[in-house]
């Protein structure tokens, strides 16, 4: 009977143990925490994988008295460590999209445009509450205190593009809302708008022409810089990517404001960060990037960490 093929899942799990020895329940936890927006799967899966690595010799086990009890700690080995590696070495597929706000929308035809509104709100409210949890643990890095200071450069990348992520689905459902506002209610009745349909096209052959940046990919390896002691980064101008204005306070990076819609029609946007700017600002290039993120968060509610196991959540590791 042969050996069915290593999946992705068994990849992410050999990643992590090669970060550090966990017992199943913490490869679980550690999986949902820190993987579960990029790669989720059921925990019932995920218990199963790190006994199909023993068996190819690419983790060992070990048992571990906690308390009263014991438990089973899986470790990487040499040849693990080679796999993870020649897996690494492949580009890998693109992202697949689960999005069931977004699959209500293509529906809304057979439902009400209340119903549409009311699961576009919920869409800015999902946004907003990732960006909270990505601000509250990426303050931890920007101070020196995350769980894995070691990877911060690998994970600055990851949360980067979760955060820019969540921030495309607030900016989209409030951009929605606002056309959305002007239907009838019953959407059926809704007429498209030309000039909407011609600024998507366009964007699409924006985007269809964009060709990757060789001069990255085919750069040589710099040497490694000097290790940099903790303390006060230098006051920076624009921050790459973003529109900035010099004289804007940071407190006011993501005001309300109203803008005109293609439908015609005036829509409130209420939290859609474009502008940033630190002035004099002391804090770390991770820690503008996170705030940049959130923007004005407005009546929302505190981040919740409590739940995050090992101060990990999704894209900071």
């Amino acid at each position: 009977m042969s050996t069915p093929p290593l999946t992705t899942t068994s990849y992410a799990v050999l990643g992590l143990l090669a970060i550090r020895p966990w017992s199943s329940y913490e490869l679980t936890q550690q999986m949902d925490r820190s993987l579960g927006r990029v790669w989720p799967r059921a925990v019932s899966k995920l218990y199963e994988e790190p006994k199909k690595l023993t068996a190819r010799g690419l983790a060992r086990s070990s048992t571990e008295r906690n308390g009263r009890r014991t438990r089973t700690v899986y470790a990487i080995t040499p040849a693990g460590r080679r796999a993870l590696r020649d897996w690494l070495a492949e580009p890998g597929e693109g992202p697949a999209l689960e999005f069931e706000q977004l699959l209500k929308v293509f529906f809304a035809d057979h439902g009400t445009t209340a119903d549409v509104l009311a699961t576009l709100t919920k869409a800015q409210e999902w946004a907003r509450a990732r960006c909270q949890e990505s601000l509250a643990i990426g303050e931890q890095y920007a101070h020196g205190d995350g769980p894995f200071p070691e990877r911060a450069a690998v994970l600055q990348l990851t949360s980067r593009f979760l955060t820019d992520f969540y921030l495309l689905v607030g900016d989209w459902a409030a951009w929605a809302a606002g056309i959305v506002a002007t239907w009838p209610d019953d959407p059926r009745q809704a007429s498209p708008d030309p000039a909407l349909l011609t600024e998507t096209l366009q964007r699409a052959t924006d985007g269809s022409q964009r060709q990757p940046d060789r001069r990255q990919t085919e750069a040589t390896v710099s040497p490694p810089a000097e290790p940099r002691m903790p303390g006060p980064s230098p006051p920076r101008g624009d921050i790459p990517g973003r529109r900035c204005t010099a004289g804007q306070p940071a407190q006011d990076r993501c005001p309300q404001r109203e803008e005109e819609h293609p439908g015609g029609t005036r829509a409130r946007r209420a939290w859609t960060p474009r502008r940033l700017h630190i002035k004099g600002s002391s804090t770390t290039r991770m820690e503008r990037s996170v705030r940049a993120a959130t923007g004005k968060l407005a009546k929302t509610e505190p981040p919740r960490v409590g739940n995050v196991i090992g101060g990990a959540v999704p894209g900071f590791g």
